[in-house]
């Protein structure tokens, strides 16, 4: 069976009237299916499963709206990249760059000094 597909028969068995009450929900392909998961239900301990599990359920709900908690989401799982894959190489600095430099090498030597003045660097324009 798919999911989200409909199967051609389906049981639901909801424990009370109210909107809160747990349901149970068989899904099968043929009649004699549907029948022997519905005897597997009852012989097993399916019911009293799914009532304790929904007592549990709405207890630590109440709790927590009384202690003004609030949902959270459930943490992600960081799926780890594979052993084979490489790097990206690039050829891009990691340093942000500043007006006026780059990040190629000089192509000359710096000039001398005017009389009194500083070298001007090969790569400032």
């Amino acid at each position: 069976m798919s999911e989200g597909v409909s199967t051609p028969y389906e049981l639901t068995l909801k424990a009370d009237k109210g909107y809160d009450a747990p349901w149970l929900r068989i899904q099968a392909e043929t009649v004699e299916q549907l029948h022997d998961r519905v005897k597997a239900v009852q012989e097993g301990a399916v019911f009293s499963t799914l009532g304790n599990a929904a007592k549990d359920f709405q207890a630590a709900y109440q709790l927590g709206k009384q202690l003004g908690a609030e949902p959270m989401s459930p943490p992600q799982e960081k799926k780890p990249a594979p052993a084979s894959a490489k790097p990206a190489e690039t050829s891009e600095s990691p340093w942000p760059s500043e007006p006026g430099l780059t990040d190629e090498k000089p192509k000359e030597e710096a000039k001398p000094a005017a009389a009194g003045g500083r070298p001007k660097p090969a790569w400032k324009k």
